[in-house]
């Protein structure tokens, strides 16, 4: 895999909801014969996160990587609705209009990091028959308690990707200084791409084997924060953005993804300081037949121990036959 400036390829995203916006994506051995793997990154990743991952999965299948819109070198656009549903119905049109033309199989294996695993979550929700398995790793997304009552309960329908570049409500007083405050506590946050908070922030979730913070990681968390609309972005996937966010609880999608009975690996790094293990626990009561493999490693284990989780997650769909 090589940079922006290399191999990776650019392709205008497809539908004409996304408006030409173009999405970043990486593939290896397009031609395989087994079901294909889509990676997809968390929160402020990129392709280049799978550094370790991609060559030995791809031994005998496709593997595609993707830069989340917003994310990586994806573009960054100004749309005023962000949430799961915008990256999910990425995925989804990116599994219809590049990986299943190109596929021997027609379903792909979801696996999602972080961020990343609640938008495979959601897609998997709306991508019917075409997704053949779904691997979290240390996936988010909003857990709601037993007893309360969901704010979204259904899955986003076609019509809310209208909302993306919908105008925003005209601003008023108090809008404008509600915002000028979120944005300022934003900003401080955002200066966590200055490489010795990169670090020092890596250290805290790359908790067994801290030799995997290397320049190179730091890299390439560092340098898509240095794109135009970056900031932007960050402010309004994170507490910012006036036109709503939508989201579905992780309880209503297990609940989606188990009547589907699409195979589920949890696949965790079990020293996450930021979604424990017992996050995990909870997943799998929403999901009874989800499977579980817990790694000696923080909140990435994919590129903490990366052999290992290639070995564990390569050893499940052998099981699975897939």
């Amino acid at each position: 895999m090589e940079d922006n400036e290399g191999q990776v390829i650019f392709v205008k995203a497809p539908e004409d909801r996304w408006c030409d916006r173009k999405a970043r994506y990486a593939s290896v051995n397009p031609e395989g014969k087994k079901n294909p793997i889509l990676l997809i990154h968390g929160f402020g990743a990129s392709i280049e996160h799978w550094r370790d991952n991609v060559e030995q999965l791809a031994a005998d299948r496709p593997v595609y990587a993707i830069d989340l819109l917003g994310f990586g070198f994806s573009e960054q656009p100004d749309f005023n609705v962000w949430g799961g549903h915008v990256w999910a119905a990425q995925i989804c049109d990116f599994i219809k209009e590049v990986i299943l033309p190109a596929s021997f199989s027609k379903q792909v294996i979801l696996a999602g990091n972080s961020l990343g695993g609640y938008s495979a979550m959601l897609a998997a929700g709306n991508a019917g028959a075409s997704i053949g398995g779904l691997v979290l790793v240390n996936s988010a997304g909003p857990l709601a308690e037993d007893g309360n009552v969901e704010p979204y309960a259904g899955l986003p329908q076609d019509s809310i990707l209208s909302e993306m570049d919908a105008p925003a409500p005209p601003y008023t007083l108090v809008d404008r200084v509600q915002e000028l405050i979120k944005r300022m506590i934003s900003f401080g946050g955002f200066l966590l791409t200055r490489e010795a908070r990169i670090a020092s922030t890596l250290a805290l979730v790359y908790t067994d084997d801290k030799s995997r913070i290397d320049d190179d990681l730091v890299d390439l968390i560092k340098r898509p924060a240095l794109q135009p609309n970056a900031f932007e972005v960050f402010f309004q996937t994170t507490i910012g953005g006036r036109g709503g966010k939508r989201y579905v609880t992780v309880n209503t999608l297990s609940n989606f993804v188990e009547a589907r009975k699409i195979p589920t690996l949890l696949l965790w790094g079990e020293n996450d300081p930021w979604i424990t293990k017992s996050r995990a626990d909870r997943t799998l009561q929403l999901m009874p037949s989800a499977e579980y493999i817990g790694l000696k490693a923080g909140h990435c284990p994919h590129d903490e121990v990366p052999q290992l989780f290639n070995e564990k997650l390569l050893g499940w769909l052998t099981a699975k036959s897939m």
